[in-house]
């Protein structure tokens, strides 16, 4: 029924087909041969890059390790600032690279030779072998102010995320703490000591000062907070103190108390138990300086006024207040002489901070919840520079017994000094009343 078709147009068909197959397997081929290309370049580059990686590696470890050793004594020689910077550069981005993938402890030991060769190399030798030469070699200033900046970061990143569990954790907190210190302070800078013209002096108070707003806008206060909670409960707190605070009261100077770098302390540094206490009986400098410039008299104006109070302390829990409450009085204690014209501030400070505690017990109480259980270390209340004396209470608790501990330290003289005055007119009469009657309140309340 259908023609037959002649050998001629099947031999063309199969020829066809035939050749249509020879051409996708050549095509096959040829993907095989550019895939194979592919992998052998990326597996040389792979390779290449771990060679050229381990090499960094090594050479890094060769060149910071040795600053691990416990006796400074042992360190290697330091070498030239410009033969140092592009290892530094190395470093960050070596660091940056494998803290991402892996957090070992080789990792922190490398990051603790460079924290200890920088500081070394700071207040240790003359000004060739310091990072000052930077400031005469224009084409590594900005790059080197740029770097100090990011391992700024770095140092506040290991600050907020590291635990003291390990000796070498420890070593690494206090080490980021003393690069911080030392990094924005140029006087304690032996190099400069040297060359102390008044060019370089103004433009190095300069540079420390934009790191460290640098560093208040990286949430430098919060992170000192934490860091100091932490040692404290290690029981580091003598060995790192003197740094927080230095950092601490530089921000507070170089701002000259703008609001809210005030705010902050008020809501971090000022909520560690005593710290106020520590920094007086240590005779910090810059805390003597802060004294000086009026850091009291800022404070109360403050917290005296009820709303600003109140915003203030919104995000600081009942104890936290508590260990405020106590550092305030003790700023107020130090110096009895500057309460004459800030009695009555204070006295409303005092109030608002009390306030405070009540409203959140008494809506605590109405709304029915259980009173939350905190273990509390390091409270205010029997208090014993360098022991501990943890134990568990409940919010309620901490408050009726730090307001014991606030009666007790408050000497006959201190109380004579805030609440009592002997006027001879009336109305001096009736504000001594007046004053008798918030005592009263004040010891009646809790």
């Amino acid at each position: 029924m259908f023609p037959k078709k002649s050998q001629t147009d099947i031999n063309k068909n199969d020829f066809l087909h035939n050749l249509d197959e020879a051409r996708e397997a050549r095509r096959r081929e040829k993907q095989v041969q550019q895939a194979a290309i592919i992998i052998q370049k990326t597996v040389r580059g792979y390779l290449v890059r771990k060679k050229y990686r381990d090499y960094r590696k090594n050479e890094l470890k060769q060149i910071f390790l040795g600053f691990t050793d416990p006796n400074p004594q042992k360190y290697p020689s330091l070498q030239l600032a410009s033969t140092m910077f592009p290892h530094l550069q190395h470093f960050l981005l070596y660091y940056n690279r494998m803290k991402i993938k892996d957090n070992s402890t080789d990792l922190q030991q490398l990051l603790l030779g460079v924290l200890n060769y920088i500081s070394t190399s700071l207040i240790v030798d003359d000004i060739k072998y310091s990072h000052l030469a930077a400031f005469f070699n224009k084409e590594v200033n900005a790059q080197w102010m740029k770097l100090n900046q990011d391992f700024m970061i770095v140092m506040l990143k290991v600050l907020e995320t590291t635990e003291p569990t390990t000796n070498d954790d420890i070593k690494l907190i206090i080490n980021s703490l003393n690069y911080l210190y030392l990094i924005t302070d140029c006087q304690s800078w032996k190099a400069l000591q040297k060359n102390m013209n008044e060019l370089l002096l103004k433009t190095m108070l300069a540079l420390n000062r934009s790191y460290l707003i640098h560093l208040g806008q990286h949430n430098l206060l919060k992170i000192l907070k934490t860091s100091m909670i932490r040692c404290m409960h290690r029981r580091l707190e003598s060995s790192v103190i003197h740094n927080i605070a230095t950092l601490a009261f530089k921000l507070l100077l170089n701002s000259d108390f703008n609001r809210t770098h005030l705010i902050l302390f008020s809501q971090t540094i000022l909520v560690i138990p005593t710290f106020i206490t520590m920094c007086h009986e240590s005779s910090h400098k810059l805390f003597q300086m802060v004294c000086q410039k009026d850091l009291f008299n800022h404070l109360i104006c403050m917290y005296s006024i009820k709303e600003s109070f109140a915003s203030l302390s919104e995000n600081i829990d009942i104890i936290e207040l508590c260990y405020m409450l106590g550092n305030i009085v003790a700023l107020a204690s130090i110096d009895l002489s500057q309460l004459e014209a800030m009695k009555q501030p204070f006295i409303h400070c005092l109030f608002n901070i009390l306030d405070v505690c009540r409203q959140r017990q008494t809506t605590d109480e109405q709304s029915g919840k259980q009173t939350k259980v905190t273990s509390v270390w390091h409270p205010i209340i029997g208090h014993v520079r360098g022991k501990t004396s943890g134990f568990t209470v409940s919010n309620q608790e901490i408050v009726q017994r730090v307001i014991i501990q606030y009666k007790f330290l408050w000497s006959k003289l201190f109380v004579n000094m805030l609440f009592e005055s002997i006027p001879t007119t009336s109305l001096g009469n009736q504000s001594s009343s007046t004053a008798k009657k918030e005592t009263s309140k004040l010891f009646g309340f809790l």
